[in-house]
C-alpha cells in the first residue's frame, strides 16, 4: 500500500511565520503597512510610513519606504549589549547598492523580541572601517545588532529613528558612499560598436561577482546603472557615423558569473535597451520582465552547460573548414553585389534593377547567415577569426535589409548598401591576416 504522503511545518517555519506576525503587528500598531514580497529571497518585505499631523485624524502615505529582511533564530546570546549574527554576504552585497534604505530584523523566538539595524549605515559606518575586506567573503559576515534596538510600537525613539530612516535615508546613502559602490562588483569585459548608419549601437560582456549574480534584486539595481554608464561609451562611436556627445540608442548587455563562460556565450542574463525615439529599431528582445525601461531575459540553462561547452567545442579542422566555406560563399556574394552597385554607379542600370539584384541574393545570405550563426563554439584559438568573420558576413548581409526597405529615397538607400559593401571590404584584409595565423 502506497504511503500517503503528509505535509511538514517546519520549526524553521513556524519561527518565520511567528516573526512575520511580530513585526507586522508592531508596524500596524505605529499606522504603517507592511507587505510581503515575494520576488526575491533577498527582501521579505516592503515598510511603508504613514503621517498625520493630528493623532484624531487618518494618517496618509509619505510615499517613505524601508525594506526589510527577516531572520529568526531560536535564541539571541547578548554579549556587552551585543547579538552577533552571520549574515550572508549575498545579502549584503546586495544591501550595498541599494539605494532604498534596508533594514535587517533578527527575531528571538525564545524571549519574543525582535532586533533591527539599518544595514546601510552599518556597512559604511562599521564594516567599511573594522572589516575591510569583508566584500571577499564568500558565504557570511559577522555583524552586531545592539540589544537595546528593539522592535517595539511603544518605544517612541524606534518609531522616530525609522521615520528618519525612510525620510532621509536615500539621501544618507549617497552621501555614504565615497564613490560608485556598485563597481565592485562587475567588470565590462568587452565592449564592442556595433552600429550602423541608423543607429548608434553598443555590445557589451559583462563579468558579475558570484555571490551577487545569484541575486535577481540585486541585479535589478545593477542593470540600469550598467546601461547608464555605457549610453556615452567611447567605443560606441568607432565608426565616426555620429558625434562623440551622442547618446547611444541601443544597448545590449550579456552578464556572465564565470570567466571562462565569457568567451562562449553562456550569460545568466542579457538585456536590451532601445531609445523609444528611435525610428527604425531592430529586432526586440521578448523580455521575461522590464526593468525600468530595459528588457531583460534570465537564462535558465547557463548554468546546466557550464561544463558542457569546454568539452564540445567544434574541432579545429572541423570548424576551419566551416569558416572557409562560409567565407567563400559571403565573398563570392559581395563581388557580384558589388560588380552590379558600380554597374548602378556608371549608369549601366538605374536604381530599381539594382534593388532587384540584390534581391536575388537575400535567400542565401539569410540561409548561409543562420547556417553560420548556428555553429556551435569554435576552438580557443579561433576566436579572432570567428569575431572578424562575423562581421564580414553582418555586413553583407545587410545588404539584403537595406535593399528591401521601401521608406528611404535613393540617394539615403544607396549610402546605406555603399557603406555595408566599405565594411565588408576593409574587414577581408583582417580576415586573410587571422587565417593564416592559424596552424
Amino acid at each position: 500500500m502506497e504511503e500517503i504522503k503528509r505535509s511538514i511545518y517546519s520549526i524553521n517555519q513556524q519561527y518565520e511565520e511567528e516573526s512575520r506576525t511580530h513585526l507586522k503587528y508592531n508596524f500596524n500598531k505605529l499606522g504603517w503597512k507592511f507587505r510581503d514580497l515575494s520576488q526575491d529571497n533577498d527582501i521579505d518585505g516592503e515598510l511603508e510610513i504613514f503621517d498625520s499631523i493630528d493623532e484624531r485624524l487618518d494618517k496618509q502615505t509619505s510615499g517613505k519606504f524601508i525594506k526589510v529582511q527577516i531572520k529568526s533564530t531560536k535564541e539571541c546570546n547578548i554579549i556587552d549589549g551585543l547579538i552577533t549574527f552571520s549574515c550572508p554576504v549575498k545579502f549584503l552585497h546586495f544591501c550595498d547598492v541599494c539605494d532604498t534604505p534596508v533594514l535587517l530584523v533578527l527575531y528571538d523566538y525564545h524571549s519574543k523580541e525582535a532586533y533591527w539595524v539599518w544595514i546601510q549605515h552599518y556597512i559604511y559606518n562599521k564594516l567599511d572601517i573594522d572589516n575591510t575586506n569583508w566584500r571577499n567573503n564568500k558565504e557570511s559576515v559577522a555583524i552586531k545588532f545592539s540589544a537595546n534596538d528593539v522592535v517595539s510600537n511603544r518605544e517612541v525613539t524606534f518609531e522616530t529613528r525609522l521615520k528618519d530612516i525612510a525620510h532621509n535615508g536615500t539621501n544618507e546613502i549617497s552621501q555614504m558612499r565615497k564613490y560608485a559602490t556598485f563597481q565592485r562588483y562587475y567588470t565590462i569585459i568587452s565592449e564592442d560598436d556595433i552600429s550602423t548608419p541608423l543607429a548608434k549601437r553598443i555590445t557589451a560582456k559583462i563579468l558579475v561577482e558570484t555571490s551577487f549574480a545569484s541575486s535577481r534584486e540585486a541585479m535589478r539595481i545593477l542593470i540600469p546603472k550598467i546601461n547608464q554608464d555605457l549610453m556615452y561609451s567611447d567605443h560606441a562611436n568607432s565608426k565616426g557615423w555620429f558625434s562623440s556627445d551622442k547618446p547611444c540608442d541601443v544597448i545590449s548587455m550579456f552578464f556572465y558569473n564565470d570567466i571562462k563562460q565569457t568567451q562562449h556565450g553562456l550569460p545568466f542574463c542579457r538585456t536590451q535597451w532601445i531609445d523609444e525615439e528611435l525610428d527604425k529599431k531592430p529586432n526586440i528582445l521578448v523580455p521575461d520582465e522590464f526593468v525600468e525601461t530595459i528588457g531583460v531575459i534570465w537564462e535558465s540553462m547557463h548554468e546546466l552547460f557550464s561544463d558542457l561547452i569546454p568539452n564540445n567545442l567544434l574541432p579545429k579542422g572541423q570548424y576551419l573548414k566551416l569558416a572557409e566555406s562560409t567565407y567563400k560563399k559571403f565573398l563570392n556574394m559581395l563581388i557580384n553585389i558589388n560588380r552590379e552597385f558600380e554597374h548602378y554607379k556608371n549608369q549601366q542600370i538605374d536604381f530599381i534593377t539594382l534593388k532587384k539584384k540584390i534581391n536575388y541574393y537575400k535567400p542565401e545570405l539569410d540561409e548561409y547567415y543562420n547556417k553560420f550563426s548556428e555553429r556551435g563554439y569554435p576552438p580557443y584559438e579561433c576566436t579572432e577569426l570567428d569575431r572578424v568573420l562575423l562581421d564580414i558576413i553582418s555586413a553583407i548581409h545587410d545588404l539584403g535589409i537595406y535593399s528591401l526597405e521601401s521608406e528611404r529615397d535613393e540617394k539615403s538607400e544607396t549610402w546605406l548598401i555603399s557603406n555595408s559593401i566599405e565594411r565588408a571590404l576593409k574587414q577581408l584584409p583582417f580576415y586573410d591576416y587571422e587565417r593564416k595565423k592559424i596552424r
